[in-house]
């Protein structure tokens, strides 16, 4: 991993150092898994789920699987957005939801650009 995106991840809020010893610190392997993180469709994919009349099964789901990645990757600006949507869904509170997944696409790309920004990942990836 290059300094940029090392000192990217870490201003944008990522456990770096906890994602690396997850990885082995497997570099490499890490910058794949980020990169195979923002390139998957799980982002639309709960999009799409939230947009349901009343999303819960198949939202719940998505949103679960989304905070483990972004956890186990040290993605913590996504990791706790992930499980407030998870949480609310899980106790059938859509109030705010909208708003959290609006937070949720803005660091989704925030880390898109980022990991384009360092020379990691393009921007086809971005929701």
């Amino acid at each position: 991993m290059n300094a940029e995106l090392d000192d990217g991840l870490r201003k944008w809020g990522a456990d770096v150092d906890g994602a690396l010893n997850r990885f082995l610190h497997n570099e490499t392997m890490y910058v794949a898994f980020l990169n195979k993180f923002v390139a998957g469709p799980e982002m639309p994919a709960l999009k799409a789920a939230l947009r349901q009349p009343v999303p819960k099964s198949e939202a719940q789901d998505i949103a679960h699987t989304l905070k483990g990645v972004a956890g186990n990757l040290g993605l913590n600006p996504l990791y706790n957005l992930y499980m407030k949507i998870n949480d609310s869904i899980k106790n059938s509170d859509f109030s705010g939801i909208d708003s959290m997944y609006a937070s949720a696409e803005e660091q989704f790309i925030s880390l898109c650009k980022l990991l384009e920004t360092a020379g990691n990942k393009t921007s086809e990836a971005m929701p």
